[in-house]
């Protein structure tokens, strides 16, 4: 991935074929088009008892806990999570799901480590 000019919440949303909640804080997207393939990275803090609502929403609906790989972002997306955070053990409670449509996926992380909000990443891309 390379840095590209900054999209705004809804290009990124269009991108990713994702609402992001109106409750949703703490937001941090990346995207890029135009090159090989359009990819977005999103990040947001969710309350908890909004979570569910928020995965039927979209379809994930076999969350398994355990080790997620997650790609790396360039190093100017700081927010991203690393490799790291696929060794063993992991360094928080994290649930995971990919799924998959013609020509597009995307894969969620969860990190469950606070009982009253969860910090969600997005990783959605054209394959």
């Amino acid at each position: 991935m390379t840095d590209l000019p900054r999209f705004s919440i809804e290009e990124v949303e269009k991108i990713a074929r994702i609402k992001i909640p109106a409750s949703a804080s703490e937001i941090q997207v990346y995207a890029e088009t135009g090159w090989m393939d359009n990819a977005a990275l999103i990040k947001f803090t969710l309350l908890s008892d909004e979570l569910d609502s928020f995965l039927e929403i979209h379809g994930f609906y076999n969350l398994k806990e355990g080790y997620w790989s997650i790609q790396n972002a360039p190093p100017s997306v700081d927010w991203w999570p690393r490799v790291e955070l696929n060794s063993k053990p992991p360094i928080a409670v994290y649930l995971g799901e990919r799924l998959h449509f013609p020509g597009f996926s995307q894969s969620i992380l969860i990190d469950v480590t606070n009982e009253d909000f969860y910090v969600i990443y997005l990783q959605c891309f054209e394959i």
